[in-house]
């Protein structure tokens, strides 16, 4: 599974868990609700901007998301890999295997 389709994953169950719908999650934000069913389908990487309002809404930890949306962007492993350890435990706890 990518970086992308991770957050994916982890963005819907978190709005699932609040009772949050897509569409009251896309006025929160200021999109179309497409923008959040593309999200969560693993096809759109938010800009920052709009990943920090999902955030803030979803309580979830900004900087661990940050990290795992950059991560499939680094070339050097070794950086690639100390983001994975930075934020491991907390996406853990967020997925549903």
């Amino acid at each position: 599974m990518s970086e992308l389709q991770t957050f994916a994953q982890i963005m819907r169950q978190k709005r699932i868990e609040l009772n949050i719908q897509q569409q009251d999650l896309a006025e929160y934000i200021r999109v179309v609700p497409v923008y959040i069913s593309r999200i969560e389908m693993g096809k759109l990487r938010p800009g920052i901007e709009k990943l920090e309002k999902i955030c803030y809404r979803l309580d979830l930890n900004f900087d661990a998301m940050i990290l795992l949306l950059t991560a499939e962007k680094e070339n050097d492993s070794h950086a690639k890999g100390l983001h994975y350890h930075i934020y491991e435990k907390y996406i853990e706890g967020l997925v549903v295997k």
